[in-house]
């Protein structure tokens, strides 16, 4: 239970710093600060070092002997970790294609740059997520 807590106090700090990150970058970028975007840069990247703790310690040996888990409640486990890594990436394109529509809006060529960015690190994160679902 101890553990399940950890996992679930991860992924939401994970979120919360990948939303706060979006949001200073996108501020930073329509008032034209740069410290204000690249703070934003910094918590984006540290939420998706989260992540990648997070999938990593959900795809690691070391889960199943501190869980114990008989089968059918691995397999529970399983379907929870893929909804997980289905819930990022759709969370992902959605704030993407959220930036695209402010993008168009505001004919700002950063912010056109911004969602670029994010949409190509949403086509990464599938096959990080399918490499890594293999291990497991």
């Amino acid at each position: 239970m101890k553990f399940e807590k950890k996992l679930s106090v991860r992924k939401l700090t994970a979120i919360v710093l990948m939303f706060l990150g979006i949001t200073q970058i996108t501020v930073g970028i329509y008032l034209n600060t740069e410290i204000t975007s690249s703070i934003g840069w910094g918590f984006l990247c540290v939420g998706f070092a989260q992540l990648i703790k997070l999938i990593r310690i959900c795809s690691s040996e070391e889960r199943k002997q501190q869980l114990k888990i008989k089968e059918t409640d691995e397999r529970n486990l399983m379907i929870q970790y893929k909804a997980l890594n289905y819930a990022v990436s759709i969370f992902i394109v959605i704030i993407s294609c959220a930036v695209i529509i402010l993008s168009f809006l505001c004919m700002e060529r950063e912010i056109y740059t911004l969602s670029c960015v994010l949409l190509l690190l949403c086509v990464l994160y599938f096959p990080i997520y399918l490499i890594l679902s293999k291990k497991y």
